[in-house]
């Protein structure tokens, strides 16, 4: 029933902004301002829905009332992300950082976007700029996209950094635990693997397998078979399970 309620209410809302959407300027700029919004809105939620024609058009729309509107412009690049068109989701991310430079969330999505593109250096700056605001909700999970970029570039020292910045920030994912253990186990520093690793399997209810299949290789590596053979076993009983 909760479902139902959930998925009725959505549809009252998208029946209430296109009520609320006009068609074209009226030139009044509070009114245009607020068609704009207004029209961002919508497009955002179709775009949640992977509805992207009608969201391409409510933003579209939008910015024919606000060409600057920065949130158009996000959307819209998250849009043109989506469907693999990075360089129409270049210009886009561009206009919105040109309208709200240091907004949070922009840079985080601007940051995984230049990572997509193999923009390492690029996409760290902007997760920086993004953890850089103090009341940002998701300043971990930059932090940690940061990380990930860098280990994907092979980039391991500096991965390391981020994922620890990242765990020092309350609320952090365990997860960081084991990537950082991942990237201490290819950099052959294996008592720092499986620290971190044990702090990750006390810190979560049921460790991912994954997890477990590292905790095997960073035994073996040690030299301690009978550990090594515990992480098996374990991960038997997960499969049989």
């Amino acid at each position: 029933m909760r479902r139902k309620l959930r998925a009725l209410s959505a549809v009252i809302l998208l029946a209430a902004l296109l009520a609320g959407c006009a068609s074209a300027p009226s030139g009044s700029a509070r009114e245009d301002a607020e068609a704009a919004d207004a029209n961002a809105r919508l497009g955002l939620a179709y775009l949640e829905q992977g509805d992207y024609q009608r969201a391409r058009t409510k933003l579209q729309r939008a910015l024919k009332f606000a060409p600057e509107h920065a949130d158009a412009h996000h959307y819209l690049a998250e849009l043109y992300r989506r469907l693999e068109e990075p360089e129409r989701a270049r210009e886009h991310y561009a206009a919105a950082l040109e309208a709200t430079p240091e907004a949070p969330a922009l840079n985080n999505n601007v940051g995984v976007f230049r990572c997509e593109q193999g923009e390492v250096d690029g996409a760290v700056a902007a997760f920086e700029t993004a953890a850089a605001d103090p009341v940002y909700e998701r300043r971990a999970h930059a932090l940690g996209n940061a990380g990930e970029c860098l280990k994907e570039a092979q980039r391991l020292e500096e991965a390391a950094a981020y994922y620890r910045r990242a765990l020092a920030v309350d609320g952090a994912p365990r997860r960081f635990l084991r990537e950082l253990a991942g990237i201490q186990y290819q950099r052959e520093a294996y008592l720092s693997a499986r620290g971190f690793l044990e702090r990750y399997i006390d810190a979560v209810d049921e460790p991912a397998m994954a997890a477990l299949e590292l905790g095997a290789r960073i035994e073996r590596a040690l030299g301690n078979p009978a550990g090594a053979r515990a992480y098996r076993r374990d991960l038997e009983e997960r499969n049989n399970g």
